[in-house]
Parts: structure tokens; sequence; C-alpha cells
């Protein structure tokens, strides 16, 4: 008998802010909630909500960051990436 493993996707949002950190990496808002089942869901909640995440994402770095554009990404993913950065693949 073959076991598939469910793999359930989930979407977030991430801002991306227009400024870089003192060291030159790229400044990132994460918003956790709320989580999407897939990307359309996420997509249309950013379409109707844009303005409100941009400012929550400034009042985040105290109004003295821009916010520059807003992805759904998928969280397992990003996790993932997050968590292997830095690491080189053979």
């Amino acid at each position: 008998m073959i076991y598939y493993k469910y793999y359930v996707m989930t979407f977030i949002i991430v801002v991306l802010m227009s400024a870089l950190s003192v060291t030159g990496e790229t400044q990132l808002y994460f918003l956790y909630e709320p989580t999407f089942k897939n990307f359309e869901e996420c997509r249309t909640f950013v379409a109707n909500n844009h303005n409100g995440i941009y400012k929550q994402a400034i009042a985040e770095y105290d109004y003295s960051t821009p916010a520059k554009e807003i992805y759904c990404v998928e969280k397992e993913k990003l996790e993932f990436n997050l968590k292997n950065q830095g690491k080189q693949q053979v």
C-alpha cells in the first residue's frame, strides 16, 4: 500500500520595505495572520486591504521606512528557505 504525505499549503503576506538595513539586507515585514488556503484567496485579500497592510508595515518600522511591495508567499516554503539561508548546496 502506498501512503501519500498530505501537504497543506498556507499563504501569508510579506511586505518588502524600500530601505535596506544597516547591514545592507532587505527589510521584510511578515503578517502571519490572517493565513490563506491558496494564492488567490491571499491575492484578493491584499487587493482589498493593501492600504491597511502598507500602514501596518510602516507603523512597525516607526514610520521611518516606506513599504515598497506586498507579496503572498507560501509559508512552508518561506520557512524552509529562511531556515536554510546561507547554507550552500552541493
